[in-house]
């Protein structure tokens, strides 16, 4: 029985295309589906009213059962528009024909017929026209009950053909009320993903409207600066020097944010990666070389080398950009930053102390809740609110947790615990020169 079903499966979708609509695909398998189940009972009964004697009766039912075939042979060579007239058409004639002159309940198929129409046919005015000529047509059987032209077809051949023609009639709409729920479903499905595709690319504005505010604010300070100060040749050019990296620094910062929003908005999912923290962390506080050097804050950082986290890469340098700033921000003039690392068996336990004004409960629970919280920091450095918001999303994505311990005017603490690749054991480790650039390193 599966195979049959299979078969007939395969029979429906005869002159399909897969630059069809999905509409457009169900409307050729509900013809197929009709012609090829109503081929056989017309021709039996063109068999069975041809040894009645009723011979045109039997020629209309072998025409039936042909035009069947004509419709799923124009099927084949995708000349779907004749298939559809020649299917409710022909039919019709011969429907009303048989019914007007044998009485053989024929009027309840042109129902079928019209029902049929209706699930194929898009223009309005075409289906009332089409509808007023089957009610004619049916007025027209039931206006010459006596006509009596030939002997009318057995009672029970009249109960078959009402019951094959509520049966298709009700095929024909099951079929398509599948197809309308299968449409919502389909619509719905993609409304959920556009809306998902509106909060990521709000998402990434955020991210690259966060991250862009803080480096256009150093080089607001680093021209301030030159302003107000008379400097040597010498000076001058470091100084050209140093505005030359910070907008180097800045330029690759915002290329990998591009990048990265840009395959984010086609639609690429978020893949979680062997990262190594202490490398992250590095590359970022190269990025905060001005910032650093303008509030002169020393950074201390102990994550050695070898402790990696299992998250998105690109996740991992917002999170902790985002951190960072908020740390370099908040802290006082002459302050110091402490970077740290610790293993658990729930993860890796990365935290990120500074000492300054800290952050008001109050303000911690909003970043939990989502409700944004504009500040500035200690050298009135613009804050959107938005930075420990998104992070708190993207450690969520990452299965990570953020908790964040403050004391006013004594500092906060924040730390990002991740799901670790594999526990290391504590070993020795020094830390290269390159990676001391603003960093002091201790033993782990």
């Amino acid at each position: 029985m599966k195979k049959i079903f299979q078969y007939l499966l395969g029979l429906s979708k005869i002159g399909t295309t897969d630059n069809a609509s999905y509409i457009e695909i169900k409307q050729v398998q509900m013809v197929n589906i009709i012609a090829i189940t109503c081929i056989i009972p017309p021709l039996i009964f063109s068999i069975i009213n041809f040894y009645d004697g009723r011979l045109l009766l039997a020629l209309i039912n072998f025409l039936t059962s042909f035009s069947y075939l004509i419709v799923i042979f124009l099927q084949y060579h995708h000349r779907q528009n004749a298939a559809k007239i020649l299917l409710v058409g022909f039919n019709f004639l011969l429907f009303f024909t048989s019914a007007l002159l044998f009485r053989n309940a024929g009027e309840y198929f042109l129902i079928s017929i019209f029902i049929i129409s209706m699930l194929l046919f898009d223009n309005s005015i075409k289906l009332v026209i089409w509808g007023i000529i089957l009610v004619i047509a049916i007025l027209v059987i039931y206006a010459f009950p006596d006509l009596n032209l030939f002997p009318a077809v057995p009672y029970d051949r009249g109960l078959y053909n009402i019951v094959c023609a509520l049966i298709l009639s009700i095929i024909a709409l099951i079929f398509f009320k599948n197809v309308i729920y299968h449409d919502k479903k389909l619509i719905e499905h993609q409304r959920q993903k556009l809306n998902l595709l509106n909060i990521e690319k709000e998402k990434i504005f955020s991210i690259i409207a966060h991250d862009l505010r803080t480096p256009l604010h150093n080089a607001s300070s680093l021209l301030e600066a030159f302003q107000s100060t008379s400097l040597s040749r010498e000076q001058l050019n470091d100084f050209i020097n140093s505005i030359k990296q910070q907008i180097n620094d800045q330029n690759r910062v915002l290329e990998n944010i591009l990048e990265w929003s840009s395959r984010k908005m086609m639609g690429e999912s978020s893949i979680a990666r062997v990262v190594a923290i202490n490398k992250v962390i590095t590359s970022l506080l190269d990025d905060f070389e001005v910032p650093l050097k303008n509030k002169n804050i020393e950074v201390i950082c102990n994550i050695p080398p070898y402790i990696s986290i299992l998250a998105d890469p690109e996740h991992v340098n917002i999170i902790f950009r985002n951190i960072l700033s908020n740390a370099i921000k908040f802290s006082y003039p002459e302050g110091q930053i402490n970077i740290f690392s610790r293993q658990a068996k729930n993860g890796v336990h990365i935290t990120i102390q500074d000492y300054g004004v800290g952050i008001p409960s109050s303000k911690i629970n909003a970043i939990s809740k989502k409700i944004q919280n504009r500040s500035s920091g200690t050298n009135n450095e613009p804050g959107a609110g938005l930075g420990l918001m998104l992070c708190k999303e993207l450690i969520d994505l990452n299965q990570g947790s953020l908790t964040i311990s403050s004391n006013k005017d004594f500092g906060t603490l924040f730390t990002v615990t991740f799901p670790m690749v594999h526990p290391v054991q504590g070993k020795e480790w020094t830390p290269t020169k390159d990676s001391n650039r603003f960093s002091n390193f201790n033993k782990n």
